[in-house]
């Protein structure tokens, strides 16, 4: 059996502000053009698993839906023998996601956004040479949240907790129903121990991190929530986001082959652990994303940064002054700048003006607000600006509430 994994789309995801439609659409173009060259290959995938959050919020805009409607209709129709099974994430609308899923799922295409599926797996089947069959249970372990679940009359908070229940539910129906035959799982969480990148929504502390463990009675784990790809344990493997979408993911991209040897399976385990083959399919994405440093003179008048002119880039720059209007300046040569930064400038003005502020002595009243109403003025304005003559009614406001509130201040202690 061959499957393909993928997840962490995040369709209608805007970026900085700036759509990724195009890039997305060309990525799911490569995903289908991995379908077609395994067909092309007499090795058609049995089965393409997309471990959630399909789109990038509850409420998608109409292209992402559309986008992702042209993809599943592409899928069906040039690889009706490969089954869809797709998960509800963290940033999927449930009820959304599962329109028509009812109907479309004669179709191939398996949508599971509740728990009232959990047991009922995919079947996948494989004629072989010699008549006899090859069969595959597919799992799906959408994105769990506090009191879907419950143990008896406990309601279940923890993902831990909900993860659990969902693995002894599935257990317990498959022994029952399909003993002998392996299974996977496709899930969406936070696997313990693994990598996590900046532009992931994910818990501080770990209540919303689940033992790599419990999964083991699966011959493979396809998870997904973390946007990095990445092993953890033996059988459970992130394929992570197809896309980066912070400037701090600098790993690359891919699909993940999955193959599992079921002729190499022992039949007596009630739910049988067959070899299993993962190989990385390296993505290149129509626009990288990096994040480069050096001085803004270097980004405007040098030539050492243009070979990334097409990609979407954050420029950290190393100037110890600050720059006026550099996304402007530089939109020209690197027309997707999405981020200019001025960490070290910053931080020299502030060091700077915040002891300039510490240095105005105190007034006649012990209280400096006069000298710092007039020191900020001429920080915004300029020394040389008749600002502070035109300003005085302020000052005098700023004056008083500032000794109305030390007189206060000194009432209470």
């Amino acid at each position: 059996m061959r499957l393909l994994q993928t997840g962490d789309l995040h369709l209608g995801k805007l970026f900085y502000d700036h759509s990724l439609y195009e890039d997305q659409k060309y990525i799911l173009g490569c995903i289908i053009e991995e379908l077609r060259t395994a067909k092309k290959n007499y090795a058609p995938y049995d089965a393409l698993l997309i471990c959630g959050d399909i789109y990038d919020r509850a409420v998608p805009p109409p292209d992402a839906v559309l986008l992702f409607d042209e993809f599943l209709t592409t899928v069906h129709n040039f690889f009706p023998s490969t089954a869809v099974c797709l998960i509800a994430g963290n940033h999927d609308s449930p009820r959304r996601l599962s329109f028509a899923s009812k109907l479309i799922e004669a179709q191939g295409i398996h949508i599971c956004t509740g728990t009232d599926t959990l047991t009922h797996p995919v079947m996948l089947t494989t004629e072989l040479l010699d008549g006899s069959t090859e069969r595959l249970a597919v799992y799906q372990i959408p994105y769990l949240t506090p009191g879907s679940l419950s143990a008896g009359d406990t309601q279940l908070r923890t993902q831990q907790e909900l993860v659990q229940e969902a693995v002894n539910r599935i257990y317990a129906a498959h022994l029952a129903k399909y003993p002998g035959v392996p299974a996977v799982v496709s899930v969406h969480l936070f696997a313990q121990g693994s990598q996590s990148c900046d532009s992931e929504r994910v818990c501080i502390g770990n209540i919303d991190q689940v033992s790599p463990d419990i999964f083991r009675p699966f011959a493979y784990t396809a998870a997904g929530h973390l946007h990095t790809c990445q092993q953890r344990g033996e059988r459970l493997w992130y394929a992570g986001s197809p896309l980066s979408y912070s400037f701090g993911e600098q790993a690359d991209k891919y699909l993940l082959s999955v193959s599992l040897d079921l002729s190499d399976t022992d039949i007596s385990h009630d739910m049988p652990l067959p070899p299993v083959t993962v190989q990385k399919i390296r993505l290149s994405p129509l626009h990288s994303t990096v994040r480069l440093h050096g001085s803004f003179e270097s980004f405007l008048n040098g030539t050492d940064f243009d070979s990334h002119a097409q990609d979407y880039i954050e420029i950290c720059c190393t100037d110890t002054v600050l720059t006026e209007n550099p996304m402007v300046l530089l939109k020209t040569k690197f027309p997707r700048l999405l981020s200019f930064r001025q960490d070290e400038a910053l931080r020299i003005s502030a060091a700077s003006g915040s002891a300039k502020y510490a240095a105005v002595p105190p007034d006649a009243d012990g209280q400096p607000a006069a000298e710092l109403f007039d020191c900020f003025l001429r920080d915004v304005y300029g020394a040389d600006s008749d600002i502070l003559a035109q300003r005085t009614e302020e000052r005098e406001l700023f004056v008083r509430l500032a000794n109305e509130l030390a007189a206060k201040q000194e009432e209470e202690q």
